[in-house]
């Protein structure tokens, strides 16, 4: 009895080395790859909040009134829309561009093909299936002013 519980103890063992990571020390593939894979599909831009210098001034609910939620469309190969309703109509104007994020900065950039310069850097500051918080490094190629975060809170469509 003793030699076979000493066995499956060995046998567990032998299993879990067997489950081990091999890529290199501080490789974050893996993470890019889930980080990206859970920021492709629409997400709805819900509330935006500004801070000056540590205190909210102003938080506001982004939904333009009886229209749907203007949204961020992140497709595969780096392509995006970003999607907004017309406010006297509701129709849609849709900005077609690029994204790509940066695992070690955490930072997602969105590239607008129909601005002079269209570069929006926002830092993922936290991320799940169904929610987004990410805080404005810059809008439009201008960076947020000393004293300044802007944070956009998202939210994914489920249809």
């Amino acid at each position: 009895m003793k030699k076979l519980v000493a066995l499956s103890a060995l046998l567990s063992l032998t299993l879990v080395s067997c489950i081990v990571d091999d890529r290199p020390a501080g490789d974050q593939s893996g993470s890019q790859d889930k980080t990206e894979t859970l920021l492709l599909g629409k997400w709805n831009m819900v509330k935006r909040e500004n801070y000056q210098n540590g205190n909210l001034v102003l938080e506001e609910d982004l939904k333009p009134f009886s229209c749907d939620y203007h949204y961020y469309d992140l497709k595969t190969d780096g392509i995006k829309d970003d999607v907004y309703h017309d406010l006297q109509n509701c129709s849609l104007i849709i900005y077609s561009g690029t994204w790509s994020y940066n695992p070690i900065s955490k930072q997602i950039t969105l590239y607008d093909n129909n601005t002079e310069d269209g570069t929006t850097i926002a830092e993922v500051k936290s991320l799940t299936k169904t929610d987004s918080k990410l805080k404005i490094i810059s809008y439009l190629g201008k960076p947020t002013p000393n004293g300044t975060e802007v944070y956009l809170y998202l939210e994914k469509q489920t249809k």
